[in-house]
C-alpha cells in the first residue's frame, strides 16, 4: 500500500509527464521510450558518463566523451555506452543496472568487450559499471581479460575510482605548507 501511494505521488509531482499511474488497475504507463529507455538504465550512462567527464575536464581541458556509439564488426552493429580518449588511450565503459550481472548475465558483457578490442587495439582501456555486485568467477575473469569493475557501492564515489584508473601511477598528493 505504501509503494502504491508513492508512485501515484510521485506520477502526480511530475505532473504525469513521464508517466502516469492508475491505482485501480495498479499500472504504470511510460509516456515515451525514452522514458522506458531512462528508466530501464539509460539513467546509468549518464551519471557514468558526467561522472568521467568530471574527471576528464580536470585532467584535460579539451576533454571529449561520447555516449552510445555506434560500431560494427564485421557487419555485426554493437553500441558502446561510453567512449572517451585519455592519454593516446581509448576508454570504453559498458554499464548495466540489470540484476541478472551478479549472475551469469556478466559474462556476455565481458565477451563483447573483448570482442570489441580490435577498435583500440592495445591502447584500449575496457571497464563494465554494474549497479550490482559480479559474482567472484566474473570478478577473475574480468581481471584475467585486464577489464575494469566498477560496481555497486563504488558507484557513490565513481568519479574517484575512474580518477584511478586513468591515473593508476599517479599517488594521492600531499600538499605540506611551512609555516
Amino acid at each position: 500500500t505504501e509503494t502504491i501511494e508513492e508512485i501515484s505521488n510521485l506520477a502526480q509531482i511530475t505532473q504525469n509527464h513521464f508517466f502516469g499511474f492508475n491505482s485501480d488497475t495498479l499500472t504504470i504507463e511510460f509516456k515515451s521510450k525514452e522514458t522506458i529507455a531512462y528508466v530501464k538504465g539509460g539513467w546509468l550512462e549518464i551519471y557514468a558518463g558526467y561522472e568521467c567527464f568530471k574527471v576528464l575536464i580536470s585532467l584535460t581541458p579539451q576533454a571529449e566523451l561520447a555516449l552510445n556509439v555506434e560500431l560494427k564488426k564485421n557487419q555485426t552493429p554493437n553500441e558502446m555506452d561510453i567512449m572517451f580518449i585519455h592519454h593516446a588511450n581509448l576508454y570504453c565503459i559498458e554499464c548495466k543496472t540489470a540484476k541478472t550481472m551478479a549472475e551469469d548475465k556478466a559474462q556476455d558483457v565481458l565477451y563483447k568487450l573483448s570482442a570489441l578490442q580490435d577498435f583500440g587495439g592495445l591502447n584500449q582501456k575496457r571497464a563494465v559499471v554494474s549497479l550490482y555486485s559480479l559474482k567472484d568467477y566474473n570478478l577473475t575473469r574480468a581481471y584475467n581479460s585486464d577489464i575494469k569493475i566498477f560496481q555497486e557501492k563504488e558507484l557513490l564515489n565513481l568519479s574517484e575510482h575512474i580518477l584511478k584508473w586513468l591515473q593508476p601511477n599517479q599517488k594521492e598528493q600531499v600538499i605540506n605548507i611551512s609555516l
